[in-house]
């Protein structure tokens, strides 16, 4: 007998918050009517459900809604948590901002936990494998939606976490290395700290690029920008990292890092070099490795070991000159 997937039937708990969101906003008199909750999906720390809700008198609020509900079950939250996303919302919505995002309606207590209450933003996700969605490309669409945010004055978000400057950014996710001892791994720490960005003034950061928070319009629409839970102050170079993995071909592309450093200065203006990116994208790798380490599910430690080999290989080939670049170095 095949069984049947458990279906999960938090939509009577997610339609209360919504309802009571609304009217926490509108008035305990208004006249609400909210439809079939929808179930997006899970994520690592989170479930998200979308409704529409009819508000009678009042049309610009008649619209579709995505309620976050917190596992309660998750070990730790992965995010900075809904209190810190609606910070980053409302000082957006404050803001001469180009992209769609979601606008914070509510943060409500869910068993103990908080739930986030923001309006829906539609659109289809970005495949950032070039031809997958006909003449886009994605490198394009990653380079305009990280300098709109890169580009917010920060002044905004007073309180934000994060770091004060660039450097210090990247000094703090160098604390990978610590307690590795592996030739390989010394290697790649001395090539960071020889590659330190400047001690520049932070940038907002949205944290998390990846191809689900970046929704291309159906129509003549801006693009869309969604899941601001880890947005931080930090160097821009990191949002990059997030897209690009330490992949030996981002978005499928030849020179595909150079693609996306080449549209990102001329929306910008600000120079990052390979080297910035190649930073994060080596603590990332091994940060995989060091977690690997553990009895958690997952590849085994000698994946990511091998992963971050070749990387570095070719971080220190490009450096020689073997492959091109917008200044010293680029993507093979």
């Amino acid at each position: 007998m095949v069984k049947r997937k458990r279906k999960y039937t938090g939509w009577a708990e997610a339609k209360s918050l919504l309802d009571t969101a609304l009217r926490q906003r509108l008035g305990d008199s208004a006249t609400i009517e909210i439809g079939r909750v929808k179930h997006l999906g899970k994520g690592l720390s989170r479930r998200g459900f979308m409704a529409h809700a009819e508000v009678d008198g009042h049309p610009d609020w008649s619209r579709d809604y995505v309620v976050l509900r917190p596992l309660h079950d998750a070990e730790a939250y992965c995010g900075q948590g809904p209190e810190h996303e609606a910070k980053v919302l409302t000082g957006l919505a404050e803001a001469d901002f180009p992209l769609r995002v979601p606008e914070w309606i509510a943060t409500l207590d869910d068993e103990g936990q908080p739930a986030l209450i923001e309006t829906a933003v539609h659109g289809m996700a970005l495949d950032l494998r070039i031809g997958r969605q006909g003449s886009v490309k994605p490198w394009q669409i990653v380079a305009a939606v990280a300098a709109a945010v890169h580009s917010v004055d920060t002044a905004r978000f007073d309180g934000l976490k994060g770091f004060p400057t660039r450097r210090q950014h990247a000094e703090a996710e160098m604390a990978v290395f610590d307690d590795l001892d592996k030739p390989l791994i010394r290697d790649v720490q001395a090539w960071t700290v020889e590659h330190l960005p400047p001690a520049t003034p932070s940038v907002l950061l949205h944290g998390d690029l990846l191809s689900q928070n970046i929704r291309l319009p159906f129509d003549d629409q801006r693009l869309g920008l969604i899941d601001f839970d880890r947005a931080q102050l930090g160097d821009p170079a990191y949002d990059l990292a997030i897209v690009t993995r330490g992949s030996q071909q981002p978005f499928k592309a030849k020179h595909g890092l150079r693609l996306l450093l080449d549209d990102y200065a001329a929306l910008d203006g600000q120079e990052l070099t390979a080297e910035q990116v190649y930073l994060h994208e080596l603590c990332m790798v091994t940060g995989w490795y060091k977690q690997s380490l553990g009895a958690g599910p997952g590849h085994p430690p000698e994946v990511y070991l091998d992963q971050l080999k070749h990387l570095f290989s070719r971080v220190t080939a490009a450096r020689s000159g073997l492959y091109a670049s917008r200044k010293v170095a680029g993507e093979a």
